[in-house]
């Protein structure tokens, strides 16, 4: 027999032991292992300005953090340690929710969501 073939050999055979190694083992069902998870905050990714591209941040949120605190964040900018790392923002600073406003978004693919400020909550949570 050829050295060539025996290693094939020696392969097909420690495969096949390797496959049948795991003969024998029983399935299960659903093992019940207590309550979730806790603990875990929930986080929003913004993006700012930052060496002309955009560049995520991750940031924990306190409460729900929809997307009311998502805007709001946004429009917030960036934080002391974001601005020490050259980020910046292009959205102007806003106090209070727009009256009358129509944001159209472009995705790639060019595909358009767009919606106006009637239709959407106030940052205030008032309405």
């Amino acid at each position: 027999m050829s050295r060539t073939r025996r290693s094939s050999r020696t392969a097909l055979l420690l495969t096949t032991a390797f496959l049948l190694s795991s003969c024998g083992i029983p399935e299960t069902g659903v093992v019940e292992a207590g309550e979730p998870a806790t603990g875990i905050r929930p986080a929003h990714v913004l993006y700012f300005v930052g060496e002309g591209t955009l560049l995520a941040v991750r940031r924990h949120v306190f409460g729900q953090g929809g997307i009311e605190t998502a805007v709001a964040m946004l429009f917030q900018g960036p934080d002391a340690q974001e601005r020490g790392k050259g980020m910046t923002t292009e959205l102007p600073p806003m106090r209070d929710a727009p009256t009358r406003v129509t944001v159209t978004v472009t995705g790639p693919g060019g595909w358009r969501a767009e919606r106006s400020s009637a239709t959407c909550p106030s940052m205030t949570g008032a309405g």
